[in-house]
């Protein structure tokens, strides 16, 4: 067999078939049409809760986030009111474009989350969880690619806050020509093996606009598709030569809720969590973070930090983490944001990113928190079942579970202790919401679709999970798969009498694991002696 191929990921942040279908429909999208009707296509399950951090480094991983450790876009460390936003060093396990470095190939990496700093020797151009100054490695591709100077993470704050929806599709067209023209450059004069770009603008407007995009057939929104379409095809036109394997996808859908579930709410109201009386809003907090950042940008300092995630701090749990990273590397004077709870007298408190029908709540215990005051295993699991038996009586949950019952790995301690699911609202842990606004956020059914002389044609996939990506293109390039993967190869998608799907998977313990497995035998050992 041929492995010198390409493999291709696109993906569209968010994007959901109940929209795309429609677009394609309408003819408004024909190359998504036409890789549609001539490859394969289906939905992709995401990771619980759907969201963008830990469903793209599952994706990366091949694994659930028990066995890489990342749970959400920030996780609690040592204390519960202690959020460390994820990075590339969060990631527990390898990623399996690490594992195709090592057998030689070249990997391009666009805008992938938790990717950064960068854990492989290939081009990677950072993505909205970056929050260094150096936005592309190595540093010396400004010299090839000038156009990296106008790189941006996000639209701009003032415009994302203001939920100006005319100027914020101009400014996420411009914004996603820039990233598309840098990739592209990168797409046709670099050598790669593996090529990711994320196009993050199908995100941010259907946060925005996801009920008018549904339902509104001229909505502005719309532009933001239709130009991606158009470098879809540019990508298709450039490998036309090229044996290549060509992936669409999506971290997660979208829905509209009818309301909002506040979480924390109802665990003050049922007495499991304890607020402090006097605090400092998280708006003040806001406001000294910028006023900081104006002083730095006066100084001359440029920091990438998109201001509409301090703005909107309920939607995106940084505030915290530039804190501390602010603090830390120019010693501003920002005071510590107080979360609103009395750490002494509170059981249990949700961090989870309020962005879907999923979250998760944690139990105040010691371990892993340092404070936490549920010392015994037997209070921990008395008040853990005591919270999920009262979630279930709501009529609007789906069902409230024990994490070992959603998650499986060696991480499992850092994970939220309970996890729910609504039927029909948001989940949030902030207050600041109104409970019965219409909310445009994720759902767990993403896009898959397969194109290229390897796949069948014209057909349906069932049962595809984010966690089969990584598996699925080690296979395509005969690499051994970890045997701890959680991801299947999916086979089912290649042209019957392929060499593909003829070729048996190829499962190997690998050196990472061994280590592991011989670190896990060491502290046993230790622990019998003691």
């Amino acid at each position: 067999m041929d492995y010198s191929q390409k493999v291709i990921v696109i993906a569209l942040d968010g994007a959901t078939w109940s929209l795309l279908k429609k677009l394609i429909i309408e003819n408004k999208t024909p190359n998504l049409r036409k890789i549609v009707e001539k490859g394969v296509y289906g939905v992709l399950k995401s990771t619980i809760p759907p969201i963008t951090g830990p469903a793209w480094v599952s994706f990366a991983t091949g694994k659930n986030p028990g066995k890489h450790g990342c749970y959400d876009f920030s996780i609690p460390v040592k204390r519960l009111d202690e959020l460390h936003t994820i990075s590339s060093k969060d990631i527990k396990t390898h990623t399996f474009y690490e594992l195709l470095e090592q057998y030689g190939k070249n990997n391009i990496l666009v805008n992938l989350p938790a990717s950064t700093p960068p854990r492989i020797k290939g081009i990677v151009i950072a993505d909205l969880l970056s929050f260094s100054k150096q936005l592309w490695f190595p540093k010396e591709l400004i010299h090839e690619i000038p156009e990296l100077e106008n790189y941006r993470l996000s639209p701009k704050g003032e415009i994302m806050l203001n939920r100006e929806v005319k100027k914020l599709v101009k400014d996420i067209v411009e914004l996603e020509s820039v990233r598309f023209n840098i990739a592209y450059k990168l797409f046709t004069k670099k050598k790669w093996d593996f090529f990711f770009l994320l196009f993050s603008g199908t995100d941010w407007i259907q946060h925005v606009s996801y009920y008018q995009l549904i339902n509104n057939g001229e909505h502005a929104g719309l532009t933001i598709f239709m130009e991606i379409d158009k470098y879809i095809g540019m990508v298709l036109n450039a490998l036309q030569k090229e044996n290549y394997s060509l992936f669409i996808m999506s971290d997660h859908g979208f829905n509209s809720y009818k309301g909002t579930f506040h979480v924390n709410d109802w665990l003050e109201a049922k007495r499991f969590l304890m607020r402090e009386e006097k605090s400092e809003t998280s708006t003040e907090y806001v406001h000294q973070v910028e006023k900081e950042m104006c002083k730095a940008k006066e100084l001359g300092i440029q920091i990438q930090i998109p201001s509409f995630i301090l703005k909107i701090a309920e939607y995106f749990p940084f505030t915290h983490y530039v804190y501390l990273k602010l603090k830390k590397i120019f010693k501003f004077n920002i005071k510590k944001p107080n979360l609103f709870i009395n750490l002494k007298k509170t059981y249990a408190y949700s961090t989870i990113t309020g962005a879907s029908n999923f979250s998760g709540i944690y139990i105040n215990s010691y371990p892993p928190f340092v404070n936490g005051i549920i010392k015994s295993r037997e209070d921990y699991e008395k008040v853990r079942k005591e919270i999920i038996n009262k979630l279930a009586s709501l009529p609007f949950i789906t069902w409230a579970r024990k994490k070992e019952e959603v998650y499986w790995g060696p991480y499992l301690l850092s994970a939220p202790d309970i996890i729910l699911k609504s039927s029909k609202y948001v989940i949030d842990k902030s207050w600041n919401y109104p409970s019965r606004a219409l909310r445009n956020e994720h759902h767990i059914d993403g896009i898959f679709i397969a194109y290229g002389p390897n796949f069948k044609r014209g057909a349906v996939l069932q049962n595809a999970s984010i966690l089969d990506i990584a598996p699925t293109i080690l296979h395509i390039f005969d690499i051994p798969i970890p045997k701890d993967m959680d991801g299947k190869v999916l086979k089912e998608i290649f042209k019957e009498n392929s060499i593909l799907a003829k070729k048996d998977i190829n499962y190997q313990e690998t050196d990472y694991e061994r280590k592991r497995i011989k670190k896990r035998i060491e502290k046993l050992r230790k622990r019998q002696k003691i």
